[in-house]
């Protein structure tokens, strides 16, 4: 019956009869006179009476329909979840609000699901919770986590599944904690922003109840909750600093170790290329193919525990294995006299050094123009190569032979005889003095 179907019964009711009543005495003055009143004033009065309240009573505002959202963390009251790192988890509560007081919960139901359907898969729940004494003791469905989040939902409901489960809203207006869950994102959820939403067919809803004992007949109201995600880039690992050795080289392969910290964690993943190839899983201490002369680069990253990818690394190198050429350019003449020689050579390389061997020597680092000296007179040989940077040398030096005689000069003596050397040299003077004597003394006998 509305308020005014009230005020038609109101007006429409019969008016109360007058009753007249008289009192007399006679020992009261004549100037009192007989008096009446109707009943009909006093009807009048609290008809009204009753009108005013009962139209106060029905056009009193509402309570307003309970309220529900999402809360970071285990607990209400708080901001919903608003990012979150790729390949890791938030936990948000679904909380109510706005009861009226000694109001009742008696249970509540629905779905979670993305709010397009391209995110099918991205998240997942792991797991979920209700207080204790929770709500919803009894769950229409308990999964295997983790449960995939998909549009249209395919979490199992998640709401309680009997009727007479009472949880009073104390203190009345509190927010009241209906459930908890864990969210995990996949790695591959760099877009957004996602939108994560109640939904299921029939639901979401959410009963309650001003009576403590009776849940067979709520107020069922119809909720809704959305939070909206936005990835933010996670701490990603770090590749140490990258080494490929000489910068130029004449080897045609390299071997090349790398290594990755931070991000969250080991264990790491790497993948490589070299020059402008694809890039490939690989492991440290990395082989290259067989490379052709000229500019080469080595790229590797890494991805840690949580599929979060490093910055890219790299070096270069130049393989050269082509030899510098050398040519002879002044030589001594063939035949000669000289006891010394100088030679005079080039190579195209202007980055080139020189080796000489002198008569077979081992080959040692020289110069165009340098003299040498010859040990012996006779036939001579001279022989000089380049060397570049890479390491290259000349396959056949350049050579020069030919014929230098030479007198050496003798060897000067310049040494004073010790005692017993002069000893020696008197001796001998004594002797041959004594045999010149004894010659002249057998020419005389002779008859000279």
């Amino acid at each position: 019956m509305t308020v005014e179907d009230r005020r038609e019964d109101m007006q429409s009711v019969t008016p109360a009869p007058a009753i007249a009543t008289k009192c007399k005495s006679d020992s009261l003055p004549s100037s009192w006179r007989w008096r009446s009143f109707s009943l009909r004033r006093v009807w009048a009065v609290f008809a009204s009476a009753l009108s005013l309240g009962l139209l106060a009573a029905f056009s009193a505002p509402a309570q307003a329909a309970p309220v529900t959202y999402w809360s970071a963390g285990t607990t209400c009251g708080n901001a919903a979840p608003s990012d979150f790192t790729p390949g890791g988890s938030i936990t948000a509560s679904l909380c109510a609000k706005n009861f009226a007081a000694s109001e009742y919960i008696c249970d509540f139901g629905g779905k979670l699901q993305v709010s397009d359907a391209a995110h099918n898969g991205l998240f997942a729940v792991t797991s979920r919770t209700t207080p204790t004494p929770g709500l919803d003791s009894v769950w229409t469905t308990n999964p295997a986590y983790p449960v995939a989040i998909a549009n249209p939902a395919d979490l199992p409901d998640w709401g309680a599944g009997a009727t007479d489960i009472h949880k009073p809203v104390d203190p009345a207006g509190a927010d009241v904690l209906l459930m908890t869950v864990t969210i995990k994102s996949d790695a591959t959820a760099t877009g957004g922003p996602y939108t994560i939403e109640l939904g299921g067919t029939g639901y979401p809803y959410l009963d309650t109840s001003s009576s403590s004992t009776d849940c067979l007949t709520p107020d069922t109201t119809a909720i809704t909750a959305a939070m909206t995600l936005t990835p933010t880039p996670a701490s990603a690992p770090v590749m140490a600093p990258l080494s490929c050795g000489a910068a130029l080289t004449n080897a045609t392969t390299k071997t090349i170790s790398f290594s990755a910290s931070g991000g969250s964690g080991a264990p790491y993943t790497y993948q490589c290329k070299v020059d402008a190839g694809a890039f490939a899983a690989c492991t440290s201490a990395y082989n290259t193919a067989v490379l052709a002369d000229g500019a080469h680069t080595f790229s590797v990253h890494a991805s840690d525990s949580a599929s979060v990818q490093s910055a890219d690394v790299s070096c270069s190198w130049t393989v050269d294995t082509t030899a510098p050429d050398v040519s002879l350019t002044a030589t001594p003449p063939n035949p000669d006299t000289a006891a010394s020689a100088t030679f005079s050579f080039t190579s195209t390389d202007a980055t080139a050094t020189f080796e000489c061997s002198l008569n077979n020597a081992a080959f040692a680092a020289c110069t165009s123009g340098q003299a040498w000296t010859l040990a012996t007179s006779g036939n001579q040989n001279f022989r000089v190569r380049a060397k570049d940077p890479a390491g290259n040398v000349t396959a056949t030096p350049a050579s020069y032979t030919w014929v230098s005689n030479f007198t050496a000069s003798a060897p000067v003596i310049n040494t004073v005889p010790t005692l017993s050397e002069w000893g020696l040299i008197v001796l001998a003077m004594l002797m041959a003095g004594f045999g010149m004597t004894a010659s002249r003394s057998a020419f005389r006998r002779r008859g000279h």
